[in-house]
């Protein structure tokens, strides 16, 4: 065979696909990487291709490792041009829901997702001086849909799907999107968590409703986006209908609220979200919604593991029962999967300032839910309240509709 003066890289090089990827592109002539996480493994394979007049180096790899990916392909690059590199690392477990606990989700995660984008995006260091290159990524049929007992292989493959040929994309928006990480994740939604531990629900509501507030002042300082009177009127009325639910219809109840440690820590995450909403204007326009999601999650959590390594030390978590489970479900899915890709699609239409005042009906669903689902009676000042917000958002979003609308007819339609 013919050697060719390249490389290529196959992170993941199992007994089976792995293998028969690697011997291919050794018998074209490249000289082959081969990596997987226990090399000793490896020496059948170095054997067969080297008795077949191939070049093949097999080295103990843990893709996880973002040193250890990086220098595996520094290696590789500086014997010859890195040209291909093949992910290739199965995860592939089989847990019932309950039984998947959180040290299996972040470690097929880690696997089949995160060692992905390591290896994408140092390949793509290597590549893009040269403008050549290909990077590409085995995939499996949980990637499009899941099944029973794959919750986290189906996760952690569709998060890899969703990445795939976003390297560049990715690199020349690593500061937004490192930013846009840190304010969502680590920051806000664990500020808000820690002070509801300590304060009451009442509290918690009124001080969420200071949001548009720093939303606005967000968009004036980065955007010099003016709120209109109209906006801060219906902001102010909105603002009554939550005061009338929160007090029962008798707002000389303010006076006896009491201040918590918790509300320091609400009222602290509140500019930090009027910032990220702002902020979200300059997302990458090439990651769709559920991409865009999933980077953002993916570098959020890898900024607060240390934070959650320490409490774990400190204070070693314990295995939650149905109700925690339940609860963890509904606050992973529900109040962060769902909730973040509605709320950025939003702003996406909307904008920031007109979106914040959406928030102001926080108290009037939670009210309904409350009824629905706990059993809580209806009284005339809950119809008063939400009345009073619904009327306070209608005039504070009126402003918004013809941008909304101008938006929608200057974007291209098909044919």
């Amino acid at each position: 065979m013919q050697q060719r003066n390249a490389t290529c890289a196959v992170i993941g090089a199992g007994d089976f696909i792995g293998a028969e990827i690697a011997k291919k592109f050794a018998s074209e002539g490249f000289t082959v990487f081969a990596g997987r996480r226990n090399g000793a493994k490896l020496e059948p394979l170095v054997k067969e291709v080297e008795a077949a007049g191939g070049t093949i180096f097999g080295r103990s790899l843990d893709a996880r490792n973002e040193a250890e990916t990086t220098a595996f392909l520094n290696d590789a690059d500086q014997h010859a041009p890195l040209e291909v590199c093949i992910f290739n690392v199965g995860a592939n477990v089989n847990f019932p829901i309950l039984e998947t606990t959180d040290r299996v989700f972040r470690k097929v995660w880690e696997m089949a997702c995160w060692a992905g984008f390591l290896a994408g995006r140092e390949s793509a260091r290597l590549m893009l001086p040269r403008g050549k290159g290909n990077i590409f990524f085995t995939g499996a049929t949980a990637s499009l849909r899941g099944g029973s007992g794959f919750a986290a292989f189906a996760s952690a493959k569709f998060g890899l799907r969703a990445v795939a040929g976003k390297g560049e994309v990715l690199r020349r928006h690593a500061g937004i999107l490192a930013l846009l990480a840190l304010l969502s994740v680590p920051l806000f939604q664990t500020m808000v968590y820690q002070g509801l531990r300590t304060t009451s629900a009442i509290n918690a509501v009124l001080l969420n409703s200071s949001a548009p507030v720093f939303m606005i002042a967000c968009s004036w300082l980065i955007e010099r986006e003016r709120a209109t009177a109209r906006q801060i009127a219906g902001m102010l009325i909105s603002l009554a209908g939550i005061v009338i639910i929160m007090t029962r219809g008798e707002p000389s109840r303010l006076l006896e609220l009491e201040l918590h440690g918790g509300d320091a820590w609400i009222l602290a995450a509140m500019p930090l979200w009027g910032l990220y909403s702002v902020l979200l204007k300059r997302r990458p326009p090439e990651l769709d919604g559920i991409a865009f999601l999933f980077v953002i999650s993916l570098v959020g959590t890898l900024l607060i593991l240390p934070a959650f390594a320490l409490e774990a030390w400190h204070s070693p978590p314990r295995w939650p029962g149905p109700q925690g489970v339940a609860a963890a479900l509904y606050v992973g899915l529900g109040a962060s999967v769902a909730a973040f890709i509605c709320w950025n699609r939003g702003v996406a239409i909307v904008g920031a300032n007109a979106a914040g005042f959406t928030l102001h009906l926080l108290p009037a669903f939670g009210t309904l839910l409350a009824i629905a689902f706990l059993g809580e009676s209806f009284h005339l000042f809950h119809a008063a309240g939400i009345a009073t917000i619904l009327a306070g958002v209608a005039v504070a979003t009126g402003a918004a509709r013809p941008r909304a609308a101008q938006s929608k007819q200057d974007s291209p339609r098909p044919g």
